[in-house]
């Protein structure tokens, strides 16, 4: 595993990457507020066709931010595990990885793509149309307000599920769990807040 000398101190690395891991936290969890939710839908159906687009747009920008200013920690380890190209070893993990990378790209596509992204909602406000949810399907509509990350599962299993875990990987695994499992309970408020969303919705409709 090649990485990058870094000459700064290890605690400084570390409390660089919990500063990351915050920041890509807290964006997340404000702007998943019913508040936040609620302070869209006040400017009117314009603004609520771009929520989805500016959760997304901001999620991105933050991810970034955290990618560039990553700090690798590889002097500490929880474990190391020798994978020699061509090994057994390495034949697993590569067959294990292909397959969760493949299980990520099937669960985003089986959900709509462009209104997980928010340019659904944008091209329907163009449109005249009304909210791209007012024509989901109602179990399917309570099955989007249950996840709302499907592949998180995936994506923390390529996390722990690899040879070497190192100090950073293993903080930015710890800290995804933390996040998942700390995050509000989805019970039929949020389905009846979808609703009551589509509700508010006085575009005509035409489709």
């Amino acid at each position: 595993m090649d990485v990058k000398p870094n000459n700064a101190p290890v605690f400084n690395r570390v409390i660089t990457d919990v500063l990351l891991v915050l920041m890509f936290i807290v964006q997340h969890r404000l702007m998943a507020t019913r508040a936040y939710k609620e302070l869209f839908m006040s400017f009117g159906d314009v603004a609520l066709a771009l929520e989805r687009l500016v959760y997304n747009l901001t999620s991105a920008v933050s991810l970034q931010v955290m990618i560039s200013w990553w700090q690798p920690i590889p002097d500490y380890s929880l474990w190391e595990l020798e994978t020699n190209q061509g090994g057994l070893l390495w034949l697993f993990f590569f067959c294990l990885h292909a397959i969760l990378w493949l299980c990520l790209i099937f669960l985003a596509m089986s959900f709509d793509p462009l209104e997980f992204l928010g340019l659904k909602q944008v091209w329907y406000q163009l449109n005249g149309w009304r909210h791209p949810l007012f024509y989901t399907n109602k179990y399917l509509r309570r099955l989007y307000s249950k996840l709302r990350h499907p592949g998180m599962i995936c994506f923390l299993s390529l996390l722990w599920l690899h040879p070497v875990m190192s100090l950073d990987r293993c903080l930015l695994a710890a800290a995804l769990v933390v996040f998942v499992i700390s995050g509000p309970g989805v019970m039929d408020g949020e389905y009846m807040y979808i609703n009551q969303t589509v509700k508010n919705l006085n575009v005509p409709n035409s489709h």
